[in-house]
């Protein structure tokens, strides 16, 4: 993910760093080793120059000698031998420069060769490493856009997160809540179912009361069978003892 191409963006640029290290330092050594050759073209210089001196004061030393002195014998005339071999020695001392300047100029045409090789492929390492550094550079500004996106995301989830577990709390205290008015509500209703039972008992009760006051009654209607009898008071004393019953049932329940 975003650590691991953080790392290869890393890793790339610490490679064309190094490239560009390397080819630096082979700039470096190739500068180097054409200032040697320089250093050595001159003294070569300053050789020859030297060489030529000495010869142009043999010269000079011979004609004078010619001009200033009577004619030697000829077994003792040794200034043509002296001017041809100061001579022979400058030619073997040129020579020997030319070839050595040649060595020389052969040697530094390899070595502009190679400076001009190492100046464009430092300027080709240094251009893909700026190109390749821009490209990181614009990763790394993705991913810190893709950085802050995913931290707002996880705030939101963060708040999400604390938002249920409030919500669970609320849950838990709402089931507890509920738990505690069941059991009062089932206390309750036990109670009621209690007073309930004790009620239907005593309807049984006054069931069999009526009962047997029905049968008073008919023993009553049997027993006066045939007599005058005051209607008006029998129906108002049995209403009124249905009456004392029933408010006696209904305070009970």
């Amino acid at each position: 993910g975003v650590g691991s191409l953080l790392e290869s963006s890393c890793l790339l640029s610490t490679n064309n760093t190094s490239r560009i290290t390397t080819k630096t330092e082979s700039l470096t050594a190739t500068t180097t080793h054409y200032q040697t050759l320089h250093h050595h073209v001159k003294f070569i210089i300053m050789r020859v120059t030297s060489y030529l001196v000495v010869a142009a004061i043999a010269v000079v030393s011979v004609v004078v000698r010619a001009e200033g002195e009577e004619a030697p014998p000829a077994e003792e005339c040794t200034c043509d031998g002296e001017v041809s071999a100061a001579v022979t020695k400058v030619k073997g001392e040129m020579a020997s420069v030319e070839k050595e300047v040649a060595t020389i100029k052969t040697k530094l045409g390899e070595t502009e060769g190679s400076l001009a090789s190492c100046t464009t492929d430092l300027t080709a390492t240094s251009e893909k490493a700026t190109k390749e550094q821009d490209e990181l550079q614009k990763k790394i500004i993705e991913l810190t856009e893709q950085k802050a996106k995913l931290e707002a995301e996880a705030e939101k989830a963060r708040a999400l997160q604390a938002s249920l577990e409030k919500a669970t709390a609320d849950l838990d205290s709402h089931k507890k809540t509920l738990e505690d008015t069941k059991g009062s509500l089932t206390k309750e209703l036990d109670s009621h179912k209690s007073k309930l039972g004790e009620a239907h008992g005593a309807v049984e009760q006054h069931k069999q009361e009526l009962e047997k006051a029905k049968a008073q009654l008919d023993e009553l209607n049997a027993k006066h069978k045939g007599q005058y009898v005051n209607v008006g008071q029998i129906q108002e004393d049995v209403m009124g003892f249905f009456g004392k019953l029933t408010g006696k049932a209904n305070a009970e329940l």
